[in-house]
């Protein structure tokens, strides 16, 4: 089991509107899946009083749903029936399988890496003109240097980018990445790493 410093703390990420108080590291590590996952958009806190047992509100591709943790005997909290908006529930058994967990741990690692507004701008802009792109292909074209995948992983943590097939496969540098939306980059851009060079 994950290791947990205190009785509670806050989590933070390019994807949450604010601070989400957790109060333990299953907690801290579904909602890194939340912000790795790229079909979720945003992480919200939730409404004051929260509901009993629901982490945050998770705005996805498909919908606003309440987003809460299950054990493996019992995947759906009682309390989720009364939770006011659809619940997702993610149980440990799902929090943990691999190579999902692995590629959760192995990318958030890098959530801290500086990475230059330059190559940050190279990067967006290779994705952006030439579209998805394996990372070793990215690395190349945009002559970055050694271990320069970490850059890729701190980027996906800013929600600049994201990569494909992290439920089914190992990271690694044949994975795919690709852009996220134009709206997502200009806010990620513009609170992580500032402007692209030359203003803007």
């Amino acid at each position: 089991m994950p290791r947990f410093n205190g009785t509670s703390e806050f989590f933070t990420s390019a994807k949450t509107s604010g601070p989400i108080l957790i109060d333990s590291a299953v907690a801290r590590d579904a909602l890194i899946r939340a912000t790795i996952d790229p079909i979720v958009r945003s992480i919200e806190k939730l409404a004051d009083p929260a509901p009993s047992g629901a982490l945050a509100v998770l705005v996805r591709d498909d919908g606003r749903f309440a987003y809460g943790l299950g054990d493996d005997g019992h995947p759906v909290p009682d309390a989720a029936h009364a939770w006011p908006i659809r619940p997702m529930i993610i149980t440990l058994a799902d929090l943990y399988r691999e190579p999902a967990n692995s590629n959760d741990r192995l990318i958030w690692a890098c959530r801290d890496r500086r990475v230059s507004s330059g190559l940050r701008y190279q990067i967006v802009q290779a994705l952006t003109d030439g579209g998805p792109s394996r990372i070793d292909d990215l690395v190349s074209t945009v002559g970055m240097a050694r271990r320069s995948e970490h850059a890729v992983f701190s980027l996906a943590c800013a929600d600049v980018i994201e990569i494909d097939e992290l439920a089914s496969c190992a990271v690694h540098t044949g994975s795919i990445v690709r852009i996220r939306t134009c709206a997502a980059v200009a806010t990620a851009s513009r609170l992580w790493y500032g402007p692209p060079p030359g203003g803007g």
